[in-house]
């Protein structure tokens, strides 16, 4: 059946009369817990010759078919410099489907506006738009979120057809280079008053780095205390240590609630996280420990444990392979049932170049998205990106060998922006590629460390 699902979806692909330059297939199979198939699930992707998403298409089957049925679809449109402009949500099959609903994306000439509207209904009407403002170096400012009612943009509150008041406001207060803080404002409410705040602040020096974000809410005329949260990263003795503390505000004082860290060495290809739960008098309950093993692609193999009263028990399992040039051909997922570990789902990938006589316009070059500065580096690198708008959520470093040997995110709400400074000095020399992912993007540089 594994066959004739995969050449049904292939077939399929091939006969569609779309501008593409590549069609990536990916069928999922889910089973029951007595080991039985219970259902099929497909997703295609055409990317045309910018290696850009331009049509997604979602399939379902059951068992007792053997081919999977298009349910819905989606196709998207990008401007010159390779932005969204137009995502269209279609009802369901056949091609000339109706659109249910729509985002239209705007940009403003410097590209630090970004206004994206979506419409819905028969007419395809105004529902909501967001406005989000960016610096000139790509950080978030402030964003708006607006109605039409009556005939204008309104930026009221708003109770939708689900009984939820919606609509909100947030902006940036402080955003300094020298202090390395951000305070970002959340407002709502009929009168836009004060409702959340998220105060980020961050350190870097040559052994380490700390990122430290306090959430408050607006209680009776005063901010009060809610949640903090601390991210700390280092190197010792040759191993990558990341560790983050949650707390919570409670009878005017911060209690420890949970902990992760994070440990691997320059010499190892495997990654372990372990978290606890805080007990009382400062006791650690473990909670959850996972292995991550890495090969030349990526993840080969990815194993959570959960403790139990006989210590830790393997509770899930993930494995993936790859092809010979990096792209993942089937993924499986064990999940531990009773005293057996069964397969509950099982992913095949399948990458088919369109035949030339398919392909309207003639491939060019992928663009680059994004380089860092210098290169090669020795200690502080910084990002730069070809296009406005872009705003990656975090940032992965591999080694040749396919191995994670640094990771982290934006320096708290808003992301990566242009111009992020990362630290590499405690890399060995050799050759890495940095890995940036978020905001509908996955793109690879690669950099040399002296």
């Amino acid at each position: 059946m594994r066959f004739s699902l995969i050449l049904a979806v292939l077939v399929f692909a091939c006969s569609q009369n779309v501008h593409a330059q590549s069609v990536t297939t990916e069928t999922l199979s889910i089973w029951d817990e007595n080991g039985q198939i219970d259902r099929h699930l497909g997703t295609q992707e055409i990317r045309n010759s910018r290696g850009l998403v331009v049509e997604r298409i979602l399939m379902e089957g059951w068992p007792k078919f053997e081919l999977l049925t298009p349910n819905y679809r989606y196709t998207i449109e990008y401007d010159d410099q390779g932005r969204e402009i137009v995502y269209n949500h279609h009802n369901a099959w056949p091609e000339d489907a109706s659109v249910s609903f729509r985002n239209l994306t705007e940009y403003s000439d410097d590209g630090r506006i970004r206004i994206k509207t979506n419409q819905r209904g028969e007419n395809l009407d105004n529902f909501y738009r967001t406005i989000r403002i960016e610096d000139e170096q790509g950080r978030f400012l402030s964003s708006v979120q607006e109605y039409w009612l009556s005939g204008e943009w309104k930026t009221t509150r708003f109770v939708n057809q689900w009984g939820r008041t919606t609509s909100s406001r947030m902006h940036t207060r402080a955003y300094t280079d020298t202090s390395n803080t951000r305070i970002t404002f959340l407002h709502n409410g009929s009168d836009w008053e004060r409702h959340d705040r998220y105060h980020a602040s961050w350190h870097v020096s040559e052994r380490d780095s700390v990122f430290s974000q306090l959430n408050q809410i607006y209680v009776d005329g005063e901010w009060v205390n809610t949640r903090w949260s601390t991210q700390t990263s280092s190197v010792v003795d040759g191993t990558s240590e990341f560790i983050v503390d949650n707390y919570e505000w409670s009878a005017g004082e911060w209690i420890r609630t949970r902990r992760t860290k994070t440990l691997q060495s320059d010499d190892a290809n495997v990654q372990v996280t372990l978290s606890w739960l805080a007990g009382e008098e400062d006791e650690w309950i473990p909670t959850g420990m996972s292995n991550v093993h890495f090969g030349r692609w990526g993840k080969t193999m990815e194993i959570g444990h959960s403790w139990t009263d006989d210590g830790w028990r393997e509770a899930r399992r993930q494995e993936w392979i790859y092809d010979g040039s990096g792209k993942v051909l089937e993924e499986k997922i064990w999940i531990r049932s009773g005293e057996l570990m069964r397969l509950r789902y099982e992913t095949i990938l399948n990458y088919s170049p369109v035949r030339a006589t398919d392909v309207a316009v003639q491939p060019e070059p992928s663009p680059d998205f994004f380089h860092l500065s210098p290169n090669p580096v020795s200690n502080q690198a910084t990002l730069h990106f070809r296009f406005r708008g872009l705003m990656p959520d975090r940032f992965e470093i591999y080694d040749v060998l396919g191995r994670i040997v640094l990771s982290g995110t934006g320096n708290g709400y808003g992301g990566l922006a242009d111009g992020h400074t990362t630290d590499l000095s405690a890399l060995p020399a050799g050759a890495y590629f940095m890995v940036l992912a978020g905001d509908g993007m996955h793109q690879t540089a690669p950099f040399i460390k002296q």
